[in-house]
C-alpha cells in the first residue's frame, strides 16, 4: 500500500494557505497509515508547531524525519526553520 500524493499535497497545500490545523490533521492521517512517511512526518511537524502545537514534539517529529531521509535538503531546512 501506498500513500496517495494528493492526500500529502493537499496537507502541504493547506499549510501554505495557513490552515494549520487542517493541514495537521490531513498529515495525521497519512501518518497513521504510513508512520515513516517523511513527508507526512515533516508536514506534521510544521503544521503542529504552526498551530500553536508543543515544539518539542514537533522537534522530535522532524528530527526523525531528517533520521529516515538524511540527504533531504528540505527536510533539513524544516528542522534548522523550527530550531
Amino acid at each position: 500500500m501506498t500513500v496517495s500524493l494528493n492526500e500529502l499535497d493537499r496537507a502541504w497545500a493547506l499549510l501554505g494557505q495557513q490552515r494549520f490545523a487542517e493541514s495537521e490533521r490531513q498529515a495525521e492521517a497519512v501518518l497513521a497509515r504510513f508512520p515513516d512517511n517523511v513527508s507526512a512526518l515533516a508536514c506534521h511537524a510544521m503544521a503542529h508547531w504552526k498551530n500553536g502545537g508543543d515544539m518539542a514534539s514537533s522537534l522530535v517529529e522532524m528530527r526523525r524525519a531528517v533520521s529516515l531521509a538524511p540527504d533531504v535538503a528540505s527536510i533539513r531546512h524544516n528542522l534548522a526553520t523550527l530550531l
